[in-house]
């Protein structure tokens, strides 16, 4: 199992081979910094506890340097670090769950946030 994103040149994480736990995409790769940083409009807090949960932000030189002639997205997601959209959170063995996605989850009339992918018909 691994996690990554054509803007990562593929790999970020990848697990073990001997790792069979269900639903966790590894530890990062030598190459990769991952760190999670607070989406308080979403509920996560990259000081939660017992399991610190954020926003997935990628660097290291795998990282590329943006979006080909495409300013106004390159400005959005490169800053310094490559913002994914994707909600983590780290295992204390180091490796990384996927848990949500920012653009899945809207603000209801109330300001109640609900993620659209848990929503049942």
């Amino acid at each position: 199992m691994g996690y990554g994103l054509t803007e990562t040149c593929a790999a970020a994480t990848f697990s073990e081979h001997d790792d069979t736990s269900i639903g966790r995409v590894g530890p990062p790769l030598s190459c990769a910094i991952i760190k999670l940083i607070d989406w308080p409009e979403g509920g996560y807090l990259a000081n939660d506890s017992p399991i610190p949960r954020g926003e997935i932000v990628v660097g290291g030189p795998h990282v590329s340097v943006g979006y080909f002639k495409n300013d106004e997205k390159t400005k959005e997601v490169y800053k310094r670090w490559f913002y994914t959209g994707d909600i983590g959170r780290f295992h204390a063995d180091g490796c990384l769950e996927i848990i949500d996605r920012k653009k899945d989850i809207v603000k209801l009339q109330h300001g109640e946030y609900v993620s659209l992918g848990k929503v049942d018909e």
